[in-house]
């Protein structure tokens, strides 16, 4: 039979991620800012706090029902993030169309780019990504958010 204190331990190590030795490992999450630009017209522009290896999604529409959407994850691999989005748009009361699906890597606090071109179209990606722990870049996006305590 295994004792009470011995069974918390292990739920608990089975519940927490394990960090690997070092700071840099305890950052579990990222703020992206993204500028999307359309034809040289900035069209989106969200800030968004994404968990590592979590997706996310920020969205605009207008009363007329026209609308951008994007789906992203981010994950680590050292200094260097690599995000995976999916791009859509809306027409009116059309559904929701897949126009980019992109992908790019960069190291953490750096501005990257990335332009598609298709048919006569340009997209044009503007990506900084910074890490941190999600309590920090929260503090950071909300500095005067003050936390309510637990009833």
């Amino acid at each position: 039979m295994i004792s009470r204190p011995a069974t918390i331990a292990l739920v608990m190590l089975t519940l927490l991620p394990l960090p690997l030795a070092g700071a840099s490992d305890a950052q579990d999450a990222a703020l992206v800012t993204l500028e999307i630009h359309r034809d040289g017209e900035r069209v989106f522009s969200p800030l968004m706090l994404v968990r590592l290896g979590q997706m996310a999604e920020a969205s605009i529409e207008s009363p007329a029902g026209e609308g951008h959407r994007i789906v992203l994850s981010v994950t680590r691999d050292g200094d260097v993030f690599h995000m995976r989005s999916i791009y859509m748009t809306k027409h009116e009361k059309n559904p929701w169309v897949v126009i980019a699906e992109p992908a790019i890597s960069i190291r953490d606090a750096t501005e990257g780019s990335m332009a598609l071109i298709g048919g006569d179209h340009e997209l044009r990606f503007d990506v900084e990504i910074g890490g941190g722990t999600l309590a920090d870049l929260r503090a950071r996006l909300f500095p005067d958010a003050v936390a309510q305590p637990a009833t």
